[in-house]
């Protein structure tokens, strides 16, 4: 019972350190943290704004508030990567993440981040489809029609199969 309690309590520790680190931005001195320095993503003032985000214990996934870019930081690479998007005024910017993969869709853009290689990576769909995004440690499938495209964590980028239904 003894044994139990000092291992609950460890986890416990591990997984508030977890998400001390994850949901917040490494203290790195000012002049460390410029974007010729870091490869990293200025965001401007959000103006009291609450910023549009997802993260995990390996990857960090922001939407800039003026809504013009996405940002991925891996834990792996210590690097931030910025992606341009230009979303419709009232288009919806959908994040899923899980550990090792991140899932941006925006209007027929499907963008895939990998913190494994700190890369982004984008595949456009035709006008008007939308992808049903399954997502899991290291994959993320998505759903289009016939068509399904996988993104691994490794490879970190989008390859697609058509499958067409059986006659």
């Amino acid at each position: 019972m003894k044994k139990m309690v000092v291992i609950a309590g460890v986890m416990l520790v591990v997984v508030a350190a977890a998400l001390l680190w994850c949901c917040s931005i490494s203290a790195q001195p000012d002049d460390e943290k410029t974007p010729e320095k870091s490869g990293g993503a200025v965001l401007e003032e959000s103006g009291g704004q609450e910023l549009d985000y997802q993260c995990t214990e390996a990857l960090y996934i922001v939407v800039s508030p003026d809504r013009k870019f996405i940002a991925g930081f891996s834990k792996r690479t210590e690097q931030w990567q910025k992606e341009d998007i230009s979303p419709g005024e009232d288009e919806a910017i959908d994040i899923n993440v899980a550990s090792q993969v991140g899932a941006v869709q925006v209007g027929n853009k499907l963008y895939g981040f990998s913190a494994t290689a700190g890369v982004w990576h984008v595949v456009e769909l035709k006008a008007g489809e939308v992808a049903d995004i399954e997502i899991s440690a290291n994959m993320i499938t998505a759903k289009v029609g016939t068509r399904l495209y996988a993104f691994g964590s490794e490879g970190a980028r989008w390859d697609f199969i058509d499958v067409p239904p059986k006659k």
